[in-house]
């Protein structure tokens, strides 16, 4: 049930943002599942403020001029 509440989760923060702007973004990282241990190979992390805000599949162009 966690299982399914996590990757539920995951999809709607992937999903929810059509053109997402972000302060940072880390590109091809590796995640890791800390539940299952699972390395999640080629992620986009996205931060705020000192937040993880979202960890996306495919990569994300910042809207902004840095």
């Amino acid at each position: 049930m966690k299982k399914l509440t996590l990757f539920t989760l995951l999809g709607w923060i992937i999903f929810a943002c059509s053109s997402p702007s972000h302060d940072l973004l880390i590109t091809n990282v590796n995640v890791i599942d800390v539940v299952t241990g699972e390395v999640l190979p080629n992620r986009t992390v996205a931060i705020d403020g000192d937040e993880i805000t979202a960890i996306y599949t495919r990569t994300i162009k910042s809207g902004k001029n840095t």
